[in-house]
């Protein structure tokens, strides 16, 4: 059980690493500032490092339990997939990043047996992330008012699921709403703007926030379905990425 956490921290390395090697060349053009179209560090030291932490972190599942090992496995494929292919296709890539988020979720359940009869919660972060990838696909383009539209209706989904999910398992109520409206205060505001100038600034800002807001979901999962009080201690690491964020990018 004590692996999960590097399991995690390594699987979410290994994205980024891949991420940055298959898309070398179009960062060259739209995000020079990457490391390897900055020559930082080339695209085979880029491969080799995202190899070993794909091995690395399947190794390590290994030490939790047969299922959190499976899942480890799936996670670094559909992964795979998304970089090498998945985002030469529109329709496609949205789901495969829905599939890595939720899988994420059952992994770091499934350090805990008996937290996987809420299974199904993998739901909320699959179609967040279906909506977040959906209106990020051309945010350096802008004029994308209908993948806006489109990624809303997704992240309306994940809280309708929410609230299912809350009548369903008998969730905490109250707690899961104060959470749920701090992610939704820092969720909207900045997709509206998008929505309404569609300047690729704008666009690329309701990606980022979106993606930041998942510390606030995740705290609701926590407080609706766990416990508040652990809930609270993830609340210090949005102001951590906030500042994070300003230094890298996050899109």
């Amino acid at each position: 059980m004590n692996h999960i956490g590097p399991v995690l921290h390594v699987f979410i390395w290994r994205g980024i690493v891949f991420n940055d090697y298959f898309d070398a060349e179009r960062d060259a053009l739209n995000k020079a500032n990457r490391p390897i179209p900055k020559g930082l560090v080339s695209k085979n030291q880029a491969f080799a490092l995202g190899a070993f932490c794909f091995s690395l972190g399947i190794y390590l599942s290994f030490f939790v339990n047969q299922f959190s090992s499976i899942l480890a496995v799936g996670i670094c494929c559909t992964a795979f997939l998304y970089d090498a292919v998945g985002k030469q296709f529109d329709y496609f890539s949205p789901f495969l990043m829905g599939a890595c988020r939720g899988l994420n979720l059952l992994l770091g359940m499934s350090a805990f047996p008996a937290s996987l009869q809420y299974a199904e919660l993998a739901m909320i972060p699959f179609l967040f992330i279906i909506g977040v990838t959906v209106i990020g696909q051309k945010e350096h383009l802008g004029r994308n008012r209908a993948s806006i539209i489109v990624g809303s209706i997704l992240y309306l989904s994940a809280l309708v699921y929410f609230m299912y999910s809350l009548i369903q398992f008998e969730g905490n109520w109250w707690a899961a709403l104060i959470f749920l409206g701090l992610w939704l205060a820092m969720l909207l505001p900045p997709t509206y703007k998008a929505w309404k100038t569609q300047r690729p600034l704008f666009v690329q800002k309701a990606v980022k926030y979106a993606v930041l807001s998942l510390i606030l979901l995740n705290a609701g999962l926590v407080a609706a379905f766990g416990n508040s009080w652990f809930a609270l201690l993830l609340l210090p690491l949005l102001p951590i990425t906030l500042g994070v964020a300003k230094v890298f990018r996050v899109t």
